[in-house]
């Protein structure tokens, strides 16, 4: 048990500083291709109007993959592996509480600050944060199948 702990945290860790390599490299590639000074400012390159550049942070394109692949899950279009990973409210209860709109899934219960930062929870936080009536928007499968 221990070792695969280890092993969780050790990937965790190279996980994040691949993440810290790669935003480094989009913010360079984002000053070269607007000719800008190699010490400029990026969050001002981001929103430029002038140079339009409509480029995402690496943060917006985790964001937008994560919600990607909770809508597959939401609509089971990905394998039965990953469906088994959440488990939504209403299998739980029935009530019709105040968060049931807002939220989806149940989301697990951890101790560990690695654990709250999983795939489950972090999915189903960016997920809760849509608005319910574009989560529901069944064009959504045709945009992302094509």
């Amino acid at each position: 048990m221990l070792c695969e702990e280890t092993t969780y945290i050790t990937n965790h860790h190279l996980f994040l500083h691949s993440i810290r390599t790669l935003n480094i490299i989009h913010n360079q590639l984002l000053r070269f291709m607007t000719f800008s000074k190699f010490n400029s400012n990026v969050c001002k390159l981001y929103k430029d109007t002038q140079i339009h550049t409509q480029i995402l942070t690496i943060d917006r394109i985790f964001k937008l993959e994560i919600s990607k692949l909770m809508y597959k899950i939401k609509f089971r279009l990905v394998p039965k592996q990953f469906t088994e990973l959440f488990t939504k409210i209403e299998d739980i209860h029935s009530y019709h509480t105040r968060q049931r709109s807002s939220i989806e899934y149940v989301i697990p219960r951890t101790r560990l600050k690695i654990a709250q930062k999983s795939f489950t929870n972090t999915g189903i936080g960016i997920w809760s944060s849509i608005d319910p009536t574009i989560r529901s928007i069944p064009i959504i499968t045709y945009l992302l199948l094509n």
